[in-house]
């Protein structure tokens, strides 16, 4: 069973390569290859080391959170655990087998019992938790965000602490921020209704300007802590704090344009996501940093187009 899922996993991911079309299917896979590269150069040192096993983690976690087959899993799987574990395992073992041939240590063998333990998680359970205190603080014209924070449950407000704690570590908090803004991709999905959107009375071009505007404000409140931590223990860096706000703005106005060039009344639209999601990436490999740029520049007249006549009374 363990087997069959994973190979249905496979066929799901040529699939989704080959829709990419060919210039983005191989930005995707250089990415990987890139990404792969970078992690096995750093192993040589304990800081990184550990650093990237933690990333993993959360990165896993925020899989496991997220994913939308839970429902499906349990009910053709007796053992649901086992399919968790086998998938999340599957991809534990490339990171593990790299970091091992780098290092000779034995640091990456800890996400084998971090593996067990996240596969243990009852989602359900989590899906229930409402947005709680962080939802109070997000306004009601930021629809994405306020579902989002419900929908993740405690998961960023973890994330948030995992970035204070881990601040005296190079890099760590804002490799935190990124996961956290990484997470907030699936947010911008869900369509709105057509009465949320005129509720803002604004054209178009005003109207993608200030739910930028809101989304940039909700995001760097939200990690603002870390951000100060980071400063705290790398002041003499902060430059790079900088231009990694710079790069998450540049993201939200990107993911922003993408929601609404493909906007339809209450329609979920993944389209975009897998755009975006190159995109992020290049805060580790360089050559795709152009990516979100050019994405919000062709979804930009996209979605001025898109929305024109929905809120062409108060041009």
């Amino acid at each position: 069973m363990q087997l069959a899922f994973l190979k249905i996993r496979w066929a799901q991911f040529l699939r989704e390569l080959k829709s990419l079309g060919l210039f983005y299917a191989f930005l995707l896979t250089s990415g990987i290859v890139a990404a792969l590269w970078i992690f096995y150069q750093v192993q040589g040192k304990t800081e990184p080391r550990y650093g990237s096993m933690l990333f993993i983690v959360a990165l896993i976690l925020s899989i496991h959170l997220n994913r939308k087959d839970h429902r499906f899993i349990r009910l053709v799987s007796e053992q649901p655990y086992f399919v968790y574990i086998s998938e999340y395992g599957f991809l534990a073992f490339v990171f593990i087998f790299l970091s091992f041939l780098k290092s000779q240590a034995f640091t990456m063998f800890l996400l084998i019992p971090a593996i067990a333990t996240i596969s243990l998680i009852n989602v359900r359970v989590i899906g229930n938790t409402k947005s709680g205190f962080m939802g109070r603080f997000i306004p009601a014209s930021n629809y994405e965000w306020k579902s989002g924070i419900r929908s993740t449950g405690w998961f960023i407000p973890f994330l948030i602490l995992c970035g204070i704690l881990l601040a005296p570590l190079p890099f760590a908090s804002l490799v935190i921020c990124w996961i956290i803004l990484a997470l907030s991709i699936s947010f911008y999905e869900q369509g709105e209704s057509r009465e949320m959107i005129q509720s803002f009375m604004l054209p178009a071009r005003k109207f993608l300007l200030q739910k930028t505007g809101i989304h940039v404000l909700t995001f760097l409140l939200c990690i603002l802590p870390v951000l100060i931590a980071n400063f705290v223990f790398f002041s003499d860096k902060w430059w790079l704090g900088l231009s990694f706000v710079l790069f998450c703005i540049i993201n939200i106005a990107s993911f922003v344009a993408s929601k609404y060039a493909v906007w339809q009344h209450g329609q979920i639209n993944k389209s975009q996501s897998v755009l975006n999601s190159i995109g992020m990436i290049g805060l580790f490999i360089p050559f795709l940093l152009p990516i979100p740029i050019v994405n919000l520049v062709r979804n930009y007249r996209k979605a001025t187009h898109n929305l024109r006549t929905l809120l062409n009374d108060f041009n």
